[in-house]
């Protein structure tokens, strides 16, 4: 079983992907800020961060940068459903030259976020 911390600053979505995660049998939890998710990795380590990439207080290309450089063991995963160019390119490529290993652009089917959790954690599901 893996950890799995999912950061959204629109708790419903941390909600519902919780529960899609939890039904594949891993530990989750959830922060709704960037620097909510970093106390909390710092307190009790995850395997795998999934985080939106526009939040109010540190933005998701912050957080990817920072895990990427400080926990380069953590899997992490970049969604979102915003504009679709950021400085640099498209916002999600961004996020993938920042460190994100996989890239969700919202709204995404349950079946895609149980494939890339899968691949993120070596893990099947249930087990």
């Amino acid at each position: 079983m893996s950890r799995i911390l999912l950061v959204d600053d629109h708790e419903p979505v941390c909600i519902s992907l919780q529960a899609m995660i939890k039904g594949m049998g891993h530990e989750t939890v959830y922060a709704t800020t960037g620097k909510q998710a970093l106390v909390m990795h710092q307190q009790d380590p995850v395997d795998v961060l999934v985080t939106d990439i526009f939040m109010p207080d540190m933005d998701g290309y912050e957080l990817i940068q920072k895990f990427h450089r400080d926990y380069p063991e953590v899997k992490v995963v970049a969604m979102s459903g915003g504009i679709p160019r950021a400085p640099g390119g498209p916002y999600l490529e961004v996020a993938g030259k920042f460190g994100a290993q996989w890239l969700l652009r919202k709204p995404f089917s349950a079946t895609r976020l149980i494939e890339i959790i899968t691949e993120a954690t070596g893990e099947a599901v249930g087990h």
